[in-house]
């Protein structure tokens, strides 16, 4: 099919981020909640220039011109996407100067330096002298001093100088045309972005650079301060990897590091910078017009999290829903419950702790043998991880794939591998060519009739704290077939196994991909046979070409396609004789959509998967992931009526156009959010749970 059957998917991704930015201008949304909308927006975009436009870039310093899957050639796409990105700043700090207004009226103040009284400038002057200037560097630049080396995102002032009458070091041969001086001075991130003003109204704050722009010439004794400009460069991350290394966890710390050093990408610039000093950092950095973004406002939002994190004002916060526990938590004994059923575990709505409860159960058991486990993203403090280092020094064989290439948590990845090497566990780190995605977890364990295996399969991360903010479903089985495929899963990740059987597994980049094509074919079998055909698929990202082409045959013959893709979707829908029968729809909420969900309607004996992989290339085929069947006819109900909710929501739903443009769900008689709803659901059943253990209780009591 012709390249203009796609959307581009660096234009949909920027599409996705401005539906973000949407939930921070409308004052249905809380209004810290509006601040964090604004955090994302921006640290989505920091890691967009790092990695995509970085690559953009590449292409065009080496006149290699390729087109993307919107037919738009590199050039074309990266001004595209330039001018995209200037209007999407621009909204963002219109934003944010109105809800700092808002901010005010709520009694939570944002100052200026010049804002603040006497007394509270006495304040700061002290905590500058105290806390600022032990760690300040000025880095001034002349003959013996070159141009330094600026972190990447770091946040500079870069500061223009001349020299009086009696200071007798300076090298006037070094001095620029206008007789200046420059120096940078960098602004520590090693302490709090947003300093609290401890006076008497403790709701005051102020940003850190505001209180070293005040007091800035005590770093430059003898000198005349001309002008202070505030700056920020972000830089290539997406720096070369070696796989073959011989340490590969040598080679991801070095890899780390020199992601610091890429070269520049995007330049933030304070609005009313000095002219001269903007012409000394251009004449250093070539970047394109395009590639520099002048602002209005504080750089770098994405440091609001700070204020959304203040204590106190949970009233401009959403509403806290408490997370019900699984049914599987009020088991005595967890291995006789999973033996005997499926359990499901649909997140935020239900707590994560049943999981660690597992591990624990796993540690404390004698008769567990072995854990076997993938880890992508983990909290920094996780309780599942110090659980394995705990079940391998009782003396179990624990083994844990560890993927250090999970971008920007490597290096917490790498902490800890080590960590849990030392404590006894093997560990792999990855996979060669490719990213461990899948989420799974294997429990070996000796019982009366043989080895019985325990599995949790999961769409999102073993991450206790995203657990709580990411909508994600967990299946918890003794499956013994899938226990089959797991078990071969591990010994392809952990050693030598030549075609490893997956039977009933979906395994990338071995069967999943085909297992897709294979369930949308038989679709399309079944409509020609004249029976009903339906599809309804759940993704954070639809990209891939030859899935999609297999959607548009599906849907010209006659099978219903509802689509549900939280971000990036190169697809055309509702496209006359091609795409008439595909719907797809995004939905940006109070929680962030990551369940990989689908439904087969397979002529009345419908099929469920749930995955961790997303429809598009780098999951099908440069990552090991995995999509599980759901046999459990109850657990078939529940998915589909988790996907049902989702295409019935009117609060949080993008309608997508062919054309790539997202509209607002149109208001009906009957409003439907469906993160509100599962809350609501879970209460219901947490109410009938509740009397249920305590009538079991009470009976029990009364034999």
């Amino acid at each position: 099919m012709s390249n203009n059957l796609y959307l581009s998917k660096l234009l949909s991704w920027l599409k996705f981020n401005e539906r973000v930015l949407d939930l921070s201008k409308s004052d249905d949304t809380p209004l810290l909640e509006r601040i964090k909308f604004l955090a994302i927006t921006a640290s989505n975009l920091d890691e967009f220039f790092m990695v995509r436009m970085a690559r953009l870039i590449e292409k065009l310093d080496s006149n290699y011109n390729s087109i993307d899957e919107g037919d738009l050639t590199t050039e074309e796409l990266y001004k595209k996407l330039s001018s995209n990105i200037h209007d999407l700043y621009h909204e963002k700090y219109y934003y944010y100067e109105h809800i700092q207004k808002e901010l005010t009226k709520n009694k939570l103040h944002i100052l200026n330096f010049s804002d603040c009284k006497m007394k509270e400038k006495k304040y700061l002057e002290q905590y500058f002298n105290e806390n600022i200037f032990p760690v300040l560097t000025p880095m001034a630049v002349d003959q013996s001093r070159p141009f330094p080396l600026l972190l990447n995102k770091s946040l500079t002032l870069g500061v223009k100088l001349e020299h009086t009458e009696d200071n007798l070091l300076i090298n006037d041969a070094y001095l620029e045309s206008n007789g200046a001086l420059y120096a940078f001075v960098r602004v520590p991130s090693i302490l709090p972005r947003l300093v609290h003003l401890k006076t008497n109204d403790t709701h005051k704050y102020i940003y850190i650079e505001s209180i070293i722009k005040a007091f800035i010439s005590k770093l430059f004794n003898g000198y005349n301060i001309l002008s202070i400009t505030q700056f920020r460069i972000t830089k290539n991350a997406d720096v070369e990897l070696d796989n073959n290394a011989s340490d590969f966890l040598k080679e991801m710390e070095n890899y780390v590091n020199r992601r610091k050093w890429g070269f520049p990408v995007r330049l933030e610039i304070i609005g009313n910078y000095d002219e001269d000093f903007f012409n000394f950092l251009m004449s250093q950095y070539d970047l394109p017009k395009e590639s520099i973004y002048k602002i209005n406002g504080p750089i770098n939002l994405g440091n609001l999290f700070d204020l959304y994190n203040i204590k106190g004002f949970n009233d401009l916060k959403y509403k806290y829903h408490s997370p019900r526990k699984s049914s599987l938590e009020y088991e005595e004994d967890l291995f006789k419950a999973i033996q005997a059923k499926d359990y499901l575990l649909h997140r935020p709505y239900e707590r994560f702790d049943v999981v660690n409860q597992l591990i624990e159960k796993a540690v404390n058991d004698d008769q567990v043998l072995a854990i076997k486990q993938t880890l992508y993203r983990v909290s920094g403090d996780s309780k599942l991880v110090k659980n394995l280092a705990r079940a391998a020094k009782k003396g179990k064989q624990v083994t844990v794939l560890v993927e250090l290439k999970a971008r920007f948590d490597e290096k917490q990845n790498i902490e800890w591998a080590k960590r849990l090497e030392k404590s006894g566990c093997h560990i792999v780190y990855g996979f060669s060519g490719f990213k461990v995605h899948s989420k799974i977890l294997l429990i070996i364990r000796e019982e009366d009739d043989g080895i019985k295996k325990y599995l949790h399969f999961s769409t999102g991360n073993y991450n206790d704290q995203t657990a709580k903010l990411y909508t994600d479903i967990d299946l918890i089985t003794a499956n013994p077939e899938l226990g089959q495929d797991a078990s071969n899963l591990f010994n392809l990740l952990t050693g030598y196994h030549l075609n490893p059987n997956f039977n009933y597994l979906k395994i990338a980049p071995i069967n999943l991909k085909d297992s897709i094509i294979q369930l949308i074919n038989n679709e399309i079998l079944n409509v020609k046979k004249g029976k009903k055909g339906y599809i309804i698929a759940k993704m954070n990202s639809l990209v891939d070409e030859s899935i999609i082409d297999k959607l548009y045959e599906a849907s010209q013959a006659g099978v219903k396609i509802d689509l549900i893709v939280r971000g990036m979707s190169c697809i055309r829908p509702g496209i006359e004789n091609l795409s008439e029968n595909i719907t797809v729809k995004s939905i940006i909420g109070k929680f962030l959509e990551h369940s990989r969900l689908s439904y087969f309607y397979n002529g009345g004996n419908e099929k469920v998967f749930i995955s961790s992989a997303d429809w598009r290339p780098r999951n099908l085929y440069r990552r090991v992931e995995q999509m599980v069947p759901i046999y459990d006819d109850s657990l078939k109900k529940h998915i589909k009526n988790i996907l049902i909710k989702n295409i019935e929501d009117t609060e949080n739903s993008w309608i997508q156009e062919s054309n790539g443009n997202y509209t607002k769900d149109k208001p009906t008689a009957k409003t439907l959010d469906t993160q509100e709803v599962f809350f609501a659901q879970i209460k219901d059943q947490m109410h009938y749970e509740k009397d249920n253990f305590l009538k079991q209780i009470k009976n029990k009591f009364l034999k």
